[in-house]
């Protein structure tokens, strides 16, 4: 259940991470 709920966790990261470098490389661009 924990490996479960961390996977999650660092998925939703990766994706906001991954959102805001695509922001910053739109606006330096």
């Amino acid at each position: 259940m924990k490996a479960v709920l961390l996977a999650t966790q660092v998925g939703e990261f990766s994706k906001r991470l991954a959102a805001e470098i695509g922001i910053g490389t739109k606006r330096s661009a």
